[in-house]
Order: structure tokens, then C-alpha cells, then sequence
């Protein structure tokens, strides 16, 4: 194998079989849509489970992120957008990783998803900060469990 070919600089990542065989157990990841607003409005299907924080946001509430539990950003496609917020999550010392090729590959594998709903709910993370979330019907104001 060349390892110059290796690009060292990725953050780290999960794939989707890999990801969807964590679900469902109490030390599953947070799984977190950071679609920008106009890919994640012209959707019609999340991960289910997952919880929307736009990429510009996610800077405000890093400091209400469990900080035990490891977290899987997913965009699109799982470029620059997922990539670059698991990066600011490593940097804050959060255990996160990126979807390999996004909700995209998720979908292409048929794993689960919900439908989008057109009203978000806003979850309280900590006193200021506010996360919008696709599980209007499961979750419930409060910090995120720990």
C-alpha cells in the first residue's frame, strides 16, 4: 500500500454500516446533522435519531456537548461541511467523528431515516444555548442525557 496516498490531515471518521451498528445501545454516538440550511431544507429525510445543529452554530453550544460521549457529524455528503465541524469538536476535546460520505451513503445503504419535519424543535443544551432537533416526538427540553 502507499501511504503517500494517506491523507493525514482528515479528522476522524465512521462509515455507515459501522455507525449503524452502534445505535440502539446505551453508549451509542450523538448523531448530529450539520447539513447547511439549504441542503438540510431541500431534504425530505433525516438519520434517524439524529439532532440538526447548523455548522455555523455548532461554535455557540460546544460548551453544553456531553463531553463523555463520542459524536458523529453528518452532512451531505461528508466533506467540508461534516469534516470541519469534527474538527472543532477534536479541538474542544469532544470525541467526534464525520459520516463517510454523509447521509448520502447512509441513504445509498439503506439504513434508517425519518422524515424531515417541517416545524424544528429547539432543545435546551445549557442556560443561552439552543439545538434544533428532528426528534420533536423523543425529546425533551433539558440538557442531553450523560
Amino acid at each position: 500500500m502507499d501511504t503517500d496516498l494517506i491523507d493525514a490531515s482528515l479528522p476522524p471518521s465512521v462509515s455507515p454500516v459501522q455507525l449503524a451498528a452502534r445505535l440502539g445501545r446505551a453508549a451509542a454516538p450523538l448523531i448530529i446533522d450539520v447539513r447547511k440550511g439549504p441542503a438540510f431544507e431541500a431534504a425530505d429525510r433525516v438519520i434517524a435519531g439524529a439532532v440538526r445543529i447548523p455548522p455555523d452554530g455548532v461554535a455557540a453550544i460546544l460548551a453544553g456537548l456531553p463531553r463523555e460521549r463520542e459524536m458523529v457529524a453528518y452532512c451531505v455528503h461528508g466533506h467540508e461541511v461534516s469534516q470541519g465541524v469534527t474538527r472543532l469538536l477534536g479541538a474542544a476535546g469532544l470525541q467526534a467523528a464525520y459520516l463517510e460520505g454523509g447521509i448520502a451513503a447512509w441513504e445509498e445503504a439503506r439504513l434508517p431515516t425519518m422524515p424531515r419535519l417541517s416545524a424544528t424543535l429547539l432543545l435546551f443544551a445549557e442556560p443561552g444555548a439552543w439545538i434544533e432537533s428532528e426528534r420533536a416526538a423523543t425529546n425533551h427540553p433539558g440538557p442531553f442525557p450523560k
